[in-house]
């Protein structure tokens, strides 16, 4: 799985450098950033815990999917701003990361069947604690995000029209498509495409006007990529799952 990841990172990257020219060059670093970096976790466990329930055979896979994913998104994003460059030290706490952690950890686990031991109770006291993460996220980043729409420049709010239709349709619409053209291509098996094709689809993660905000970067379009794409993929997403259910049938 964390191969097939390395393969979507680099198609991912490819796809995000070659649409950034479509934008002007002041804006191309958060451009790029909002479409290389995807949700490539809370948004795909909320899908395939909607299209399975909680006990699905899918879970694991993602997570094993993206288990390199943070890692790489704490250590790289630096690098789509290049006056930080010097500036940003190698932080290992941001890539030995609790999401690396705590997979590891529970990879370790389910391998020496440790959790036959583990009381129900305390099973359901962290599921309930990690069910909560999730809306809590959503919460602090849908303030700031609010924060940075409600901002005024010179007296004026700044909206990017343009770039925000141009940036949904190619994070939205051109990614999940061309992935799916891939898939097509490779045809692997219906668990890696599934888990492919989601990661495609899914919006930008929320933290990326966080990202942009510390790199010296515009947070205000940062924002209204991210907000755009979150709504739009209320639509999309299922429009993607509903193509690829016609060439990978789905056992719901």
């Amino acid at each position: 799985m964390p191969l097939w990841w390395l393969g979507f990172a680099i198609v991912a990257l490819a796809l995000s450098l070659s649409a950034s020219f479509l934008v002007r060059k002041k804006i191309r670093s958060e451009f790029t950033i909002g479409l290389f970096y995807q949700n490539g976790l809370f948004l795909p466990i909320l899908i395939i815990g909607g299209l399975f329930g909680q006990d699905n055979p899918y879970l694991v896979p993602l997570f094993l999917f993206v288990i390199f994913h943070p890692s790489m998104i704490f250590s790289t994003y630096t690098l789509f701003f290049s006056k930080r460059i010097q500036k940003e030290k190698l932080n290992w706490r941001r890539i030995v990361n609790p999401v690396l952690v705590a997979t590891v950890v529970g990879l370790v686990i389910g391998l020496v069947s440790a959790n036959e031991y583990i009381p129900e109770f305390l099973i359901t006291i962290v599921t309930m604690v990690g069910a909560i993460a999730t809306p809590l996220i959503m919460l602090i980043l849908g303030g700031n995000i609010y924060n940075d729409f409600m901002y005024k420049a010179d007296n004026k709010r700044r909206w990017y029209i343009r770039e925000v239709v141009e940036f949904v349709i190619i994070k939205n619409v051109v990614f999940p498509l061309v992935f799916l053209a891939l898939l097509l291509l490779l045809r692997p098996d219906l668990t890696i495409a599934l888990i492919v094709i989601i990661q495609a689809a899914v919006p930008p993660i929320t933290a990326i006007p966080i990202f942009v905000e510390r790199c010296g970067g515009n947070r205000q379009i940062a924002s209204q990529f991210v907000v755009a794409s979150f709504i739009f993929s209320i639509f999309s997403i299922p429009a993607v799952i509903y193509l690829f259910n016609r060439f990978f049938p789905i056992p719901f």
